[in-house]
């Protein structure tokens, strides 16, 4: 087993001496080549610890005895008549509390994959490219960083496959993007790692990033419900409604009043059901529902009007929900793979989907972090589907609303350059998706890919579409629909990788909130609201 040991500055070769001196002690110290020079001298070499301050000790389990014997109850080694190490050497554990040495030795363990990073740092250093510090934090610090930013996985250079927080921080009035990568009860910091690529793998749980695309998630589950309830056409404007009502500061049986008194007072028939229907939303909704209609009330209350400018910005008006979201709004059969939503214009496809394979390639499985578990990348792909004006072929939609309003505000240049910018940063999906003369455009709600399907029987499709409506995946349906998956096989590749590479931010924050909702589970989705 490995531990961290910690010494005073500059004594660290002293540690390693004194340490190596036990035969059951194996010492590492990875050093690092510093070059100097002056004006009309010669260059001077200097070989430096790889962190100040910092070496490892490997000890056999069964020779873990002996380690303590060597040591006081506060983790500082001491020789044989009882006198502490001049270097001051011990298990850098990051506690200033009571704990026992077991606990100490413990917390400064290091797991075996952890130093096979500090052998890279080491061999990086030596060769010189260009990491120019590394430094060493606690796990308190960590989980800090870790809850604001999100997790990624190096996809290549000398980090491949490894995981941990990217975080910018400044240096000497310098940007630097710093690379956190947990390594037991501590973490390691690298500098200028924005040289290399990344998959984002989770979004961060809390922070205001956080509190952004959760506001953006819990307003789709809940437009979905709405639309599995009473307001398929307008559940936008219903939703805004309610919370409108919420935001002034009322409990939700006072609101769910207010609603039914005005809709014994509205004259219009339309708005009166609208209102009666909003009250009868709340009054069956469940726990979940309403712990998200209480997270977003806490987000939009406020004493003035400029709220409902904001929920206007944030509560859309459209009828088909982003491409790729974590929750179906109507309920799919226990065994069924898709069901069918009724708009008034076009039939909406709700259909589950198991993307694990699209979200973690082969080549960069998590080997030493995030692993994922069951259901972690379960998603619903919404489709629409409609007859075309002659009736002669059906139309499968899909819709990235605010993304692809973005981009058809673009000149041509301005396209061609993002999708040059777009492969210089890794994409392949993205690109080859906007080249393929799929997308179309309504209106700023209603945007993204389509597919027609022409010389079909039509009322055969219509009628298969239903037959197969929450039942099991069969041969039949894969057979009869394979247009319309191979439609949305890039479709999907296109949508996760706009989220995993988030080295384009404002079209990433654009993929967010209106191609793909995030599914991986949060600490503070488990606290408040554990959608579904």
């Amino acid at each position: 087993m490995w531990y961290v040991i910690k010494t005073d500055f500059g004594k660290e070769h002293n540690a390693k001496e004194e340490l190596s001196k036990v035969p059951q002690i194996s010492a590492r110290l990875p050093l690092r080549r510093v070059t100097t020079s002056t004006k009309g001298k010669k260059q001077s070499v200097r070989f430096k610890p790889l962190i100040d301050g910092i070496l490892f000790i490997h000890v056999l389990k069964k020779d873990t005895g002996i380690l303590k014997a060597m040591m006081k109850g506060s983790g500082f080694f001491i020789h044989k008549d009882g006198t502490q190490y001049e270097s001051n050497a011990h298990l850098l554990s990051y506690s200033s509390e009571a704990i026992t040495l077991d606990e100490r030795l413990s917390m400064a363990k290091v797991p075996e994959q952890s130093m096979r990073l500090f052998s890279i740092l080491n061999s990086q250093k030596e060769a010189e490219k260009a990491l120019e510090d590394v430094e060493i934090i606690d796990s308190k610090t960590y989980k800090e960083i870790e809850s604001e930013y999100d997790t990624v996985c190096m996809v290549n250079g000398p980090f491949f496959k490894f995981q941990g927080v990217i975080r910018q921080v400044k240096r000497n009035g310098k940007k630097d993007h710093r690379l956190f990568i947990r390594t037991g009860s501590c973490a390691v910091s690298i500098s200028n790692i924005r040289k290399f690529n990344y998959l984002i793998v989770r979004e961060a749980p809390n922070g205001e990033n956080a509190k952004k695309v959760n506001t953006w998630r819990f307003i789709d589950y809940l437009i979905g419900k709405l639309q599995a309830t009473y307001f398929t056409n307008d559940a936008g404007p219903a939703l805004r409604n309610i919370l409108l009502n919420l935001s002034k500061g009322k409990a939700m049986d006072d609101v769910k009043r207010m609603l039914l008194v005005s809709s014994l007072v509205e004259k219009d028939n339309d708005r009166r059901n609208s209102l009666a229907l909003q009250a009868a939303f709340i009054e069956n909704a469940n726990s979940t529902t309403e712990s998200v209609l209480e997270a977003l009330n806490s987000y939009f209350i406020n004493s003035d009007e400029s709220v409902s400018m904001g929920l206007k910005d944030l509560v859309p008006n459209v009828q088909l929900r982003p491409f790729l979201t974590p929750t179906p709004g109507k309920e799919i059969g226990k065994d069924g793979i898709y069901t069918l939503l009724e708009h008034k214009d076009f039939t909406e496809i709700i259909l589950n989907l198991d993307l694990t394979k699209v979200f973690i390639d082969k080549k960069y499985k998590f080997p030493y972090g995030l692993k994922p578990k069951k259901g972690d990348f379960t998603y619903y792909a919404h489709i629409g589907v409609k007859k075309d004006d002659e009736c002669k072929s059906l139309i499968f939609f899909v819709n990235w609303s605010g993304f692809m309003d973005e981009y058809h505000k673009m000149e041509k240049e301005g396209k061609n350059r993002l999708k040059s910018d777009m492969i210089k940063r890794g994409h392949v999906y993205m690109p080859e998706l906007l080249n393929s003369n799929t997308d179309f455009y309504v209106s700023p709600e209603l945007a993204g890919f389509k597919k027609e399907l022409k010389d079909i029987n039509i009322e055969k499709i219509v009628r298969m579409l239903h037959a197969y409506q929450d039942a099991p995946l069969n041969y039949n349906f894969l057979h009869n629909f394979k247009p319309i998956i191979d439609f949305l096989k890039p479709t999907i590749h296109a949508a996760v990788e706009m989220w995993q590479i988030s080295r384009l931010t404002d079209w990433y924050d654009l993929a967010q909130r209106y191609v793909l909702l995030h599914k991986l589970p949060t600490e503070e989705d488990k606290q408040s609201s554990d959608v579904e």
